[in-house]
């Protein structure tokens, strides 16, 4: 942007400045989120009796375990 460029400063500007699929792109980043939420749940659920095996088998050698 340009300090002396009238058209910077008006309402035009302003809107010319603004991205039109702003609202596309949240879209695109909540369908991503989703779709990394999912495969974070599936992957525990594939896995997650063997990471809680293992955290029960550290957390048995620990001194401080009764």
């Amino acid at each position: 942007m340009k300090e002396n460029d009238p058209q910077a400063c008006s309402a035009d500007g302003l809107a010319a400045a603004a991205r039109p699929d702003s609202g596309q792109d949240l879209a695109e980043y909540a369908i991503l989120t989703a779709l990394i939420v999912l495969v974070v749940i599936g992957v525990l659920s594939l896995v997650g009796d063997q990471i809680a095996a293992f955290y029960e088998s550290v957390v048995g050698v620990l001194p401080f375990s009764g």
